[in-house]
């Protein structure tokens, strides 16, 4: 048989189901084919498809350890600011209760005044004063406290005929916020006729510092410019002496302890040697009102005048003043003495002259009833009759040093130094 097969011979071997084995064979391949695609399609598909959950879900992971982050972050700052609120809270309770504690204080300074009990109390308090230490007092203004004061000193001062021990010099204190005693320190036995003014200084403030010594104090005061008083020296006082009180109360109300008792810090002073050994006399013009200053003055006195005029308001302050002392005696003042009740500024004409004696001599006797300290009878010492020679120096100069005499009240001069030994003769200096 030959190799050539005619079309006939073809179709007659293979036969129409041959074409369509052929044809199914090629459809199936074509499905076959088409299913690998589809597949290979499919499986892309789904990586991209996984791809982007993955991408969404590291970003839902980022986002969520973000949130975490700053939830965490605000919770420790959550966690500070209640720590430093607590730590606030806790101060402003300490606070409060250290502010409960000085309020009671001011409370009870203030209900109570100064008459607190007294702590442990400095050495100097059972020392003997070597020099008379005097405090002028009233509990009225316009009794003549600064006009006695003044020429009491001068009279105890005075170069030719010092009464002072050993015949040594005056020391003068202004605790009067008026400043009356410190003008005529300032101005007297000056020319003021260049119109220059000696500026007030306040140094009667500067007693006050803690933990002063007396050579310290010394180099503090004023010397006393007058003729006759050299080698004396003086404290001037100013209205800014209310406010330096005021600090130096609230400093003792809220921490008591710091520089010792604010009431005993002046005897501190003239209690120390040098000022003992420096001058014969003290003497203090107190304001008329019990403050701390006075406090002060008054635990380091060693006696008390107490100068009034011849009037019911007068004397009743007086005998009011007397009433505070006794108070304060035993807890503050025990060794005080009042020296005696000065009648200042009484009438001058000579019929009523007497009248007043008598009237001031009752008075005198009516407020020792009131008083228990170691000189129970408060002796009348005199008094001073207003005089114009004493009137024009008031604020300017000593009156003690005018020795021109009147025709019936005699010489400024001739007054003080009677109502001088006077004084001198109940504290026991002559």
């Amino acid at each position: 048989m030959g190799l050539r097969m005619d079309e006939a011979s073809f179709l007659q071997a293979f036969g129409l189901d041959g074409l369509e084995h052929i044809a199914a064979g090629i459809a199936v391949a074509a499905l076959a084919a088409l299913a690998g695609g589809l597949f290979k399609a499919g499986q892309l598909f789904g990586r991209r498809e996984r791809d982007g959950e993955q991408f969404e879900l590291r970003m839902n992971l980022k986002q969520a350890r973000e949130k975490l982050e700053a939830s965490e972050s605000a919770a420790r700052e959550n966690e500070r600011q209640i720590n430093r609120m607590t730590s606030s809270l806790e101060e402003t309770r300490r606070r409060a209760a250290a502010d409960g504690d000085a309020l009671l204080r001011i409370h009870d300074a203030i209900e109570h005044g100064f008459d607190r009990d007294l702590g442990e109390t400095p050495a100097w308090r059972s020392q003997a004063s070597r020099m008379p230490i005097i405090v002028i007092g009233n509990l009225k203004g316009g009794v003549g406290k600064t006009t006695l004061t003044a020429n009491l000193g001068a009279y105890f001062g005075d170069q030719r005929f010092r009464r002072g021990r050993d015949g040594k010099p005056t020391l003068f204190i202004d605790f009067d916020f008026q400043g009356s005693m410190s003008s005529i320190l300032l101005s007297a036995g000056r020319n003021f006729e260049s119109g220059a003014m000696i500026q007030n200084e306040n140094r009667a403030s500067l007693l006050f510092q803690p933990g002063l010594e007396g050579a310290e104090a010394l180099t503090l005061g004023r010397e006393t410019p007058r003729e006759h008083l050299e080698g004396g020296q003086f404290f001037d006082a100013s209205v800014d002496l209310a406010s330096h009180e005021e600090r130096l109360f609230y400093d003792w109300v809220f921490d008591p302890g710091r520089g010792g008792d604010a009431r005993l810090r002046l005897g501190s002073v003239l209690y120390s040697p040098e000022v003992q050994d420096r001058f014969g006399a003290v003497v203090i013009d107190l304001p008329p009102r019990t403050t701390l200053f006075a406090y002060n003055a008054l635990c380091a006195a060693t006696h008390v005048v107490v100068p009034t005029r011849d009037d019911r308001l007068s004397t009743q302050a007086a005998r009011t003043f007397v009433q505070f002392l006794e108070l304060g005696r035993q807890g503050f003042w025990p060794r005080l003495t009042i020296a005696g009740l000065v009648g200042l500024n009484t009438a001058q004409q000579p019929q009523q002259a007497e009248q007043v004696d008598r009237a001031l001599e009752q008075t005198a006797r009516d407020i020792s009833q009131l008083w228990m300290g170691p000189q129970p009878d408060i002796p009348y010492c005199g008094k001073i009759a207003w005089m114009r020679q004493i009137a024009e120096t008031a604020g300017e100069d000593f009156a003690y040093f005018n020795e021109v005499g009147q025709v019936v009240a005699g010489s400024p001069h001739q007054v003080f130094t009677e109502l001088g030994d006077n004084i001198s003769r109940n504290i026991g200096l002559i």
